[in-house]
């Protein structure tokens, strides 16, 4: 059963004094609300052909196949057990290749915990897209992604249900999600730019700081 917590809108109480609204959380929304906080911090959307991430199936050849995944690396025990502590209450599989980052003498041993394929994320990404700031329109773009190609998926089925030859590297608007991604991810402003006053909010909003962008343009 999914405990319910009460958690007030204003947990700090407001200026007139009046009593301040109490909403259920549950356990969860709490979950995913701290996946979304460590996917911001430590995680990384991928959208591409042919390479498979998880180690149980081996690399894939077939560069016709489009891959989506996510995945969160870190170097403290702690923090992966929570992640999956998460993906497991969300019932989200995942794989956790110990190989990840070899150690050296200037560097830690890191675990990688990798969430692939277009179902696992199609469950995971609405419930964690809510709690985003700096991934969240990449997260956006897999799951239209994700959406878009189950689309002419179900259109390119015959009479037996049996997918038909299709060359998705062809299809412009798959392209154009996976360089809509990378753009996402590569393109940011220099943290440098920004006034680094005192007691004063940074930089821009995630709302604000360029206009949604749309696969139509």
């Amino acid at each position: 059963m999914d405990h319910m917590l009460e958690q007030p809108e204003y947990p700090f109480g407001t200026q007139g004094g009046e009593n301040p609204t109490v909403r259920p959380i549950s356990r969860k929304d709490l979950l995913a609300a701290w996946f979304a906080g460590a996917v911001d911090g430590e995680g990384c959307f991928h959208a591409r052909w042919g390479t498979q991430t998880n180690p149980n199936r081996g690399t894939g050849s077939d560069d016709k196949r489009l891959r989506v995944s996510l995945t969160i690396d870190n170097t403290h025990h702690l923090f992966i057990r929570k992640v999956t502590e998460c993906l497991l209450a969300l019932d989200v599989r995942f794989n956790t290749p110990a190989n990840a980052a070899r150690p050296n003498q200037r560097r830690r041993a890191m675990i990688q915990v990798v969430i692939e394929g277009k179902g696992k994320l199609f469950k995971l990404l609405p419930a964690i897209i809510p709690h985003l700031a700096n991934k969240r329109r990449q997260a956006e773009l897999c799951l239209d992604l994700i959406r878009y190609r189950e689309s002419i998926a179900t259109e390119g089925r015959d009479k037996r249900q049996r997918f038909q030859n299709m060359d998705l590297r062809s299809d412009p608007k798959i392209a154009w999600y996976i360089a809509e991604i990378k753009r996402e991810k590569w393109e940011i402003p220099n943290i440098l730019s920004f006034s680094r006053k005192p007691n004063t909010l940074f930089g821009e909003s995630s709302e604000t700081l360029r206009p949604p962008a749309s696969s139509e343009a």
